[in-house]
């Protein structure tokens, strides 16, 4: 078995926010695709640091989510963001292979792309697992 929850996290994430219903639908990747669509949202950089305190296995994840609009202003991606956020608050997220422990929102940002166009909310996701029994 995996110790290291980063692939399995990943897919957790980007199952639960496209069956959440987010306004970017099924627009959720880890790779954008050459369509380039608009409203969507990125599930991927972060990091994964082991937990060896008081003798335990467990990880601590870093993960990064981002939303993006191409609708005026900010009302769309912040929607997005809310949505992303309500799906973080509820916990129930099912990690294969691990068990969760802490998962929780520890930062929201909001910008505009260089372009002029785009709005993006950068959410930066803390998860505590340990390897399931």
């Amino acid at each position: 078995m995996a110790i290291d929850p980063a692939l399995p996290l990943q897919g957790a994430l980007i199952e639960a926010i496209k069956s959440f219903g987010t306004a970017a639908g099924d627009n959720v990747f880890d790779t954008v695709p050459a369509s380039n669509p608009y409203p969507r949202v990125t599930v991927g950089m972060g990091q994964s640091i082991p937990d060896r305190a008081d003798c335990r296995n467990a990880t601590e994840s870093f993960v990064q989510i981002d939303a993006w609009s191409r609708a005026v202003g900010y009302p769309e991606v912040k929607r997005i963001a809310d949505d992303i956020r309500d799906i973080i608050d509820t916990g129930d997220l099912t990690i294969d292979g691990h068990t969760l422990e802490l998962l929780e929102i520890e930062l929201s940002d909001y910008s505009r792309d260089p372009d002029g166009l785009t709005s993006r909310a950068r959410l930066q996701v803390r998860v505590l697992t340990s390897p399931a029994n």
